[in-house]
């Protein structure tokens, strides 16, 4: 299951998503983006060895090793 995180950087919310074993920090300001990336994540029952890729496919830009 998948959830939305949310972090303030610099006065602006940033959402992520995380699993059980993987958190992905600051990957939109969209909190309906990462709900709905969360949502899909789950239906799909993604696993943890494929999200960063699903990720990076969902926004079209990689994911920097910081959010991580």
């Amino acid at each position: 299951m998948f959830s939305v995180i949310c972090n303030c950087i610099d006065g602006t919310k940033r959402y992520g998503i995380k699993s059980e074993n993987l958190t992905v920090a600051d990957i939109t300001v969209s909190e309906e983006q990462a709900k709905q990336l969360a949502e899909q994540c789950t239906r799909n029952q993604v696993s943890d060895a494929h999200l960063l890729d699903i990720i990076e496919d969902w926004f079209g830009a990689p994911v920097r090793e910081g959010n991580l």
